[in-house]
């Protein structure tokens, strides 16, 4: 028998299907859910109420992007002023290199000048067979004092950087060290060990240069170890000086040209340390100054090493007589 009820007073499921809850109706006959409103609809909708509140976060969001933009610029200028800094300090350095480069092409080529002038002299002395001790009967020690002398005068007075002077004072110094060889043993070796002594002193002094250039610095001597090696030698130096005065005995010039050698050698190589700019103090600039250490560091060594070849190559070993302070 058929329900009589009105349709809304049956159960859900014996309703027709439009009368049903949307959850039991068919899905052809389910309503379809409303779309939300679009975004500016509801921002309208949000901030109809308060017009100005809106046009005031509005003004801040600008605010912000202009302040963000700006922002943005300065890091971008930034950014090229470093890079072009960094271009610029690339190029002085870039400057210094070549600067520096030259510098010391000029400081060995003086010095090189110098040597060559100074050796000339000392061969046109033993090819001509000169005793310079009977001319200028001075002592050898006597021209290196008067030498350092002028060396000493030449950097306190900062006359390196007057010209003509430093040029003047430079070869004064040259030749009164060359004067100083001159008279020492030079001319008591022959020709043949003569040149010998030379090549083996410029081979050393070449050596020593390429030590200081490219030697790693600890293995070298530094500024305090060189303030005690000088110290040391002088009272060594003065020490053996006096015994070989006062017991008119020769044979304490090998120990004195030992001990100058050993000193010569650590000069030369901290003074090379100092002109490839490997250490604070650079002497590069006042490239004739630095021309002038090689050349009489050289002429030292040589001394030095001709005095000892003379000592070893001696005939007469017993002759060893005090004669003059050299």
């Amino acid at each position: 028998m058929a329900d009589q009820r009105p349709p809304d007073q049956r159960p859900p499921d014996q309703r027709p299907p439009d009368q049903r809850p949307p959850d039991q109706r068919p899905p052809e006959q389910r309503p379809r859910p409303t779309p939300p409103p679009p975004t500016s609809q509801r921002h309208k909708s949000r901030h109809s109420a308060n017009p100005q509140a809106h046009q005031l976060q509005r003004d801040r969001e600008r605010e912000s992007l202009r302040a963000r933009e700006l922002e943005r610029q300065r890091q971008r200028e930034r950014e090229r002023e470093e890079e072009r800094e960094r271009e610029h300090e690339r190029q002085r350095q870039r400057i210094r290199e070549l600067r520096t480069k030259k510098s010391k092409s000029k400081i060995y080529t003086v010095g090189l000048i110098l040597v060559a002038i100074s050796l000339a002299q000392l061969i046109v002395l033993k090819v001509l067979d000169v005793d310079l001790q009977k001319y200028v009967p001075v002592p050898g020690f006597v021209w290196m004092m008067v030498a350092l002398i002028c060396m000493t005068i030449m950097i306190c007075t900062d006359l390196f950087s007057v010209y003509p002077i430093n040029w003047l004072l430079a070869i004064l110094i040259v030749e009164v060290v060359t004067f100083g060889v001159a008279v020492g043993r030079w001319t008591l070796v022959t020709m043949e060990v003569a040149f010998m002594v030379v090549g083996i002193t410029l081979f050393i002094t070449i050596l020593l240069h390429l030590l200081g250039a490219f030697c790693p610095l600890y293995m070298l001597p530094g500024t305090i170890a060189m303030f005690i090696l000088i110290a040391a030698f002088i009272i060594v130096f003065l020490a053996l000086q006096a015994l070989m005065y006062f017991s008119h005995d020769q044979s304490y010039r090998i120990y004195i040209d030992v001990t100058l050698v050993v000193w010569i050698v650590s000069v030369t190589v901290y003074s090379a340390t100092i002109i490839h700019e490997r250490r604070a103090e650079s002497i590069t600039d006042d490239f004739l100054m630095s021309a002038m250490f090689i050349t009489v560091f050289y002429m030292i060594l040589l001394s030095a090493l001709i005095s000892i070849a003379h000592f070893l190559l001696m005939d007469e070993p017993d002759t060893r007589k005090f004669k003059y302070l050299v």
